[in-house]
């Protein structure tokens, strides 16, 4: 059960393992992980 300083960002926190989860086992645990500097620059797209 994930715990935030509100019921948002609890659910947040609960979505973001649920995508990691699928990402893991649609790719049978072998997905790399995107370094954090390219997440950076993702990121300043938006």
């Amino acid at each position: 059960m994930p715990l935030g300083k509100d019921f948002k960002e609890a659910v947040n926190i609960a979505e973001k393992i649920d995508e990691a989860a699928r990402i893991y086992l649609l790719t049978d645990g072998k997905a790399a992980a995107i370094p954090s500097d390219e997440i950076s620059r993702i990121r300043r797209l938006r």
